[in-house]
């Protein structure tokens, strides 16, 4: 029991900064962007540049899957295209710098650090691309949870101010402090709001992930580890049950002896995208068959691309 504990309540706090700071970088935009986005980023664009788009800000926004939940939330209330959100929430644990660098350093002693990195973002990016454009299709409408959330959340006026303007304020000294006074307020219930509703879910994950890394036996998925058939389904199965971060997921993978290349690009293509934490994570996001959903695509995907790369290896 008391190992129960320790490791729930360690996965618990390793993953609540980062929620926090899901929170605040969410709460920070909706107040720089109190009306919602501009219509230049709004406006209708083919699904293909959507996804691009939500990948590049993977690159250059890189949060961890903690952090992104309450972020993507946030931006699809202020009128983000799903396409962009969804991509941007798949790619920014598996294609931001700090993880391809680790992965890299993760196989640098193998002697194909460029071969496992090229396969865990090529095949990566193919996988979500695929979730992207099935989440924001015809027939992913209705899989988002978030109409509790309204950019009206945050208190802006009907200009759209949420620090006051010309319009409700005579531009005194004490209006001015008032104003933001109350923009500051604002900033600091949509970061608590965001914050509290993606803790609930973590602690629940926590709990989850703590009882199953105690009571199953890690031994039956290495022995599966070593069927070149079996060995991507194990892998997958390990890493949903492991809920590792992308960052360091690499470095456990690389030492498991006698793994084949194909269940280890399994392993880190699907850690990032699911996960038994991301499985209660993503409730605050999706509707509970949408994640169902994308648990077993997920789980098909990374495994039917080990097979092929089996096959293809001598």
């Amino acid at each position: 029991m008391n190992d129960f504990i320790l490791l729930a309540a360690s996965i618990f706090l390793e993953g609540l900064p980062f929620a926090l700071m899901g929170g605040v970088l969410a709460a920070t935009v909706d107040a720089l962007l109190p009306s919602g986005f501009p219509e230049w980023v709004t406006r209708p664009r083919t699904k293909i540049l959507q996804v691009g788009a939500g990948i590049l800000g993977g690159f250059i926004l890189p949060i961890c899957e903690c952090s992104n939940v309450p972020f993507v939330r946030r931006m699809l209330a202020k009128g983000l295209p799903p396409a962009v959100a969804v991509s941007f929430l798949f790619s920014a644990p598996l294609v931001n710098p700090v993880c391809l660098a680790s992965t890299y350093l993760a196989f640098a002693g193998t002697g194909k650090p460029w071969m496992f990195l090229g396969l865990r973002l090529g095949v990566g990016l193919c996988i979500i691309s695929i979730l992207a454009l099935w989440l924001s299709s015809g027939k992913g409408t209705g899989v988002f949870a978030v109409s509790e959330v309204h950019a009206g959340d945050s208190g802006h006026h009907s200009c759209g101010c949420s620090c006051g303007c010309s319009g409700h304020n005579t531009g005194t000294p004490q209006n001015m402090w008032q104003a933001l006074a109350q923009g500051v307020f604002r900033w600091i219930h949509a970061a608590t709001h965001d914050f509290v509703s993606v803790a609930f879910y973590l602690l629940i994950a926590a709990l989850c992930v703590a009882a199953m890394q105690i009571f199953i036996d890690r031994a039956s998925f290495l022995a599966l580890m070593q069927n070149r058939v079996a060995a991507p389904v194990a892998a997958v199965g390990l890493a949903y049950i492991l809920c590792l971060c992308s960052s360091v997921d690499a470095f456990v993978i690389a030492a498991f002896p006698g793994v084949s290349t194909g269940a280890k690009l399994a392993f880190l293509t699907a850690g990032p995208l699911f996960d038994f934490k991301l499985f209660w994570l993503y409730q605050s996001l999706f509707k509970r068959g949408t994640i169902i959903k994308i648990g077993l695509a997920v789980t098909f995907l990374a495994v039917a691309a080990a097979w092929v790369l089996e096959a293809c290896l001598p």
